[in-house]
């Protein structure tokens, strides 16, 4: 099985396979979600969150994730087709997660700097990887619901700039104020 979730992850981000490609395994799930939490946790951290903050954040944000996946499945009565959807977006995203953190690492001291408001020019090299990684993550991500829902590219492009947004605000609501001293601590 490791060989064929391997190649059928390697399809899905080279924008040739679908989450139908990968099995419907729900220890699978379980582990690559595991996966995502830390890999996400890591991240929150790098911004400067401590305590179990970082891990609660990862948390909300996966049940975001499962619950935005399940109505728009369901509403195009795909709801069968969550367990492998899940898991293709969720692997994609802890890959994309350990991808970024190196670069986002080297951008956190300039971040900081444009939060107290200094002007640094930021190294190029991981600005443009940082972007590159967002554009290819948005990408792979509308892919996966295109192939999952059956519809355009641009209809699925729309749903995860959706899901993006709506997990945006979402998480300010829940931890806006939670947010504010790691970002104060990370601006002194």
């Amino acid at each position: 099985m490791p060989n064929t979730v391997i190649r059928a992850i390697g399809e899905i981000l080279l924008l040739r396979g679908g989450p139908q490609n990968l099995p419907t395994s729900y220890p699978l799930l379980a582990l690559v979600s595991l996966l995502l939490i830390v890999s996400s946790t890591s991240l929150f951290r790098l911004q400067g969150m401590t305590g179990v903050m970082p891990v609660l954040q990862a948390v909300a944000s996966y049940a975001i994730l499962i619950l935005y996946l399940r109505t728009i499945l369901r509403l195009r009565n795909h709801g069968n087709r969550l367990p492998q959807t899940l898991t293709a977006l969720v692997i994609v995203g802890c890959a994309f997660s350990v991808l970024a953190y190196w670069p986002i690492s080297i951008l956190m001291p300039y971040m900081e700097q444009m939060r107290e408001g200094t002007e640094a020019p930021a190294p190029m090299g991981p600005t443009l990887l940082v972007l590159t990684l967002g554009a290819w993550s948005l990408a792979v991500q509308a892919h996966i619901l295109r192939v999952a829902m059956e519809v355009r590219m641009i209809a699925a492009f729309g749903l995860v700039l959706l899901y993006e947004v709506l997990s945006v605000v979402i998480m300010n609501l829940l931890f806006g104020h939670a947010m504010e001293p790691a970002a104060k601590a990370m601006g002194s």
